[in-house]
């Protein structure tokens, strides 16, 4: 019936650093980071320096996030 949203992100060590528990349930996640003081963090890091997330969020200069199957298929050094 009623759902959180809430977005949680750890430390290479698998530590939590920060957490977000903003949004209802029906809320994607790539909306509900808006809501975190983490993405003004993220938007400044150095170059190179990123954060990896699953594939609700959107690829960015400072957020990486997985391939999809349909992407993985792709042979990029085949013709057509």
């Amino acid at each position: 019936m009623f759902g959180l949203n809430i977005l949680v992100a750890c430390d290479h060590h698998c530590r939590i650093v920060s957490f977000n528990i903003s949004s209802p349930g029906s809320v994607p996640d790539c909306i509900g980071i808006e809501s975190w003081s983490l993405l003004d963090n993220m938007k400044n890091f150095p170059i190179g320096d990123y954060a990896v997330a699953d594939n609700g969020f959107i690829c960015c200069e400072y957020c990486l996030t997985p391939f999809t199957k349909s992407e993985v298929a792709v042979d990029p050094f085949k013709d057509g």
